[in-house]
Formats: structure tokens, C-alpha cells, sequence
């Protein structure tokens, strides 16, 4: 069930509003008309049958009044807009970092390579009839477990 409306200005009523037109008249918040929980309902209760009653075969032809096209919204106004919606978010001392100072502070190559190359020795040293497997084997998880330290230590300033 839709919000009762104003029936001069169309804008939508707060139920605690019309709840309260029943200790008496009060003006509506956009237009100013004195409003009366019985023109509220009288008003609510017209449109209702007026939309039950809006079928009409598909072959007829509708004319629109114009001042009835271009009513005014019924939307309430938007709040004031705020120039900076973020401030203060920020712990205090922070300043943000630009996009190539971190792309420059990114250790993943390094430590990817470091991995490898420990990896390969540790394959080198355990596997010695299978050296070739063994190096192979090791780099690649050498370089799997840097890349994954990298992603997950903290960065370095």
C-alpha cells in the first residue's frame, strides 16, 4: 500500500504525520495547505478508485492534458551535496602513496627469484641420483613460496 499523499502538492506523507492529523489540522511540509486526516483519506481513498478505474480497451485513443504531464515531482529534495565525502576517514599523518611508488616497492620478482634459486640448491642437496628432477622440483617450489611470502608480508616503506 503506497504513503498517503498531499492532495494539493501530490508530495509523500510520513505515517507519523497523518497519524497525527487526527489531534487536528496541520500544514503540509512542502505546499503549507492546512491538512485534515479526512481530506488525507478522502484524497487517498479517490485516487485508489481513480486507478481501479483506469482500464480501457486498446483501440482507444488517450489525450493527455498538458499541464497534467508536466506535474511537479512528488519526489522529496535531495540533502545538500558535500564537497569531500571521504575526510577524515584517514588515521591522522597518513598520506596515500601513489600507484608507481607501490609498483616500485613490489618485491615479488626479487623474492620469486630468491625462492628458485633456494629451492633448485635444496632439490640440488636432497635429491642426488635424480639431480636434474631435483633442481627442477625444488626451483619451482622455491619460487611458488616466494611469491606467496611476497604477496602476504606486509610492505616495507
Amino acid at each position: 500500500m503506497p504513503p498517503k499523499q498531499c492532495p494539493e502538492c501530490g508530495r509523500f506523507l510520513r505515517n507519523d504525520y497523518v497519524t497525527a492529523l487526527a489531534n487536528g489540522p496541520a500544514p503540509c511540509p512542502r505546499c503549507g495547505t492546512e491538512l485534515t486526516a479526512a481530506a488525507v483519506d478522502a484524497a487517498d481513498s479517490a485516487e485508489g478508485v481513480a486507478a481501479g478505474a483506469s482500464v480501457r480497451p486498446a483501440d482507444a485513443t488517450v489525450e493527455v492534458d498538458v499541464a497534467e504531464a508536466e506535474a511537479p515531482s512528488v519526489r522529496p529534495p535531495d540533502a545538500e551535496p558535500v564537497a569531500d565525502v571521504l575526510s577524515g576517514w584517514d588515521p591522522d599523518g597518513y598520506t596515500p602513496q601513489s600507484l608507481d611508488d607501490l609498483r616500485a616497492a613490489d618485491r615479488t620478482p626479487q623474492m620469486a627469484a630468491a625462492g628458485a634459486a633456494a629451492g633448485a640448491l635444496a632439490g640440488l642437496v636432497f635429491l642426488p641420483g635424480r639431480r636434474s628432477k631435483g633442481v627442477l622440483l625444488g626451483g619451482l617450489a622455491g619460487a611458488l613460496a616466494g611469491v606467496a611470502a611476497a604477496r602476504l608480508a606486509p610492505p616495507q616503506n
